[in-house]
């Protein structure tokens, strides 16, 4: 492989990596590490691909190993970022179910309107894992409604998890407005975009 082709796949596998560990776990700072390392992989692309053809002399087969890892690495960090995302919402799930348990208690106080608010865990209680904040609301109802904010993105790319007691987001309702983007993780709990 020559020195290009080597420093390509170098390129392809670091953002191979960081572009795992962000689309896994959103959040501002990654997401500006990430972004011109990402523009770099769609310049190699055709620019590996030229190369290809005029190495394909001197080196035969490895000139393609930069272009190969040049078309994957873009597409990679998708696939597997749905896979460690679920074993985090698994691993996290305990401490949201001790928050959502201690709201339905009664021991964190839960505003009773259609809009959520910000609630502030108390130390003493157990803290949600990899939680930004935490909002919740019983609508009109009485349903208990709790976001879990886990991801953030610049601008307004954000995500979390939604508990809602009643299983579903009742149509007309603000979730229903806002978490347009969603689909149901576990009985009750919603992965929300907004």
């Amino acid at each position: 492989m020559t020195l290009r082709g080597k420093f390509v796949a170098i390129w392809s596998l670091v953002w191979f990596v960081l572009g795992t560990t962000y689309y896994s776990h959103r959040w501002e700072l990654l997401q500006f590490i990430t972004a011109p390392i990402f523009f770099g992989i769609l310049l190699a692309i055709p620019l590996s691909f030229v190369w290809m053809i005029m190495d394909w002399k001197r080196v035969g087969w490895r000139s393609v190993l930069p272009f190969f890892l040049c078309l994957v690495s873009p597409i990679g960090p998708f696939a597997l970022a749905v896979t460690i995302r679920e074993r985090i919402f698994e691993w996290s799930l305990p401490s949201y179910e001790a928050v959502v348990r201690q709201m339905e208690s009664g021991n964190i106080a839960v505003p009773t309107n259609k809009l959520p608010a910000l609630i502030s865990i108390p130390d003493t209680l157990p803290q949600p894992r990899l939680a930004r904040s935490v909002a919740a609301c019983r609508d009109t109802n009485g349903v208990l409604m709790v976001l879990i904010s886990t991801e953030g993105g610049f601008p307004v790319s954000h995500s979390g998890y939604l508990f809602s007691a009643s299983g579903s987001i009742p149509p007309g309702s603000y979730a229903d407005g806002f978490y347009r983007a969603r689909r149901e993780v576990r009985p009750q709990w919603f992965y929300v975009t907004y």
